[in-house]
C-alpha cells in the first residue's frame, strides 16, 4: 500500500510451554521463517524453551535477528545462544 511504513521490528509474547497442541510448536516455526525471510527483527523476552523458544530459534536458523528484552538477566543465567543480541 502506498504510504506504509514496511515493518522493520516486531515484539512477541508467547508461552514458554508448548501448549496443549502440536501445531502450536509447528506455527511458531512457521512464523519465524517467514520473519526471517522479509527481514523482520523479533524482538521478545528471552526464553528457550515452549513456543518463544521455537519461535526464536526458528528466526535464527533462517538467518534472521533476535534481540532479547531480558538481555542482562540471561546474560548472568548463561543461558547460552538465547543471552541477548543475535
Amino acid at each position: 500500500m502506498p504510504g506504509m511504513s514496511k515493518i522493520k521490528t516486531i515484539c512477541v509474547y508467547c508461552g514458554s510451554g508448548p501448549g496443549s497442541d502440536p501445531r502450536f510448536i509447528e506455527a511458531a516455526i512457521a512464523l519465524g521463517k517467514i520473519l526471517a525471510e522479509n527481514r523482520i527483527r523479533l524482538v521478545y523476552g528471552g526464553g528457550s524453551i515452549g513456543l518463544m523458544g521455537a519461535l526464536a530459534t526458528s528466526v535464527l536458523d533462517h538467518g534472521g535477528t533476535v534481540t532479547f528484552s531480558r538481555e542482562r538477566i540471561d546474560a548472568r543465567s548463561g543461558t547460552g545462544r538465547h543471552a541477548g543480541h543475535a
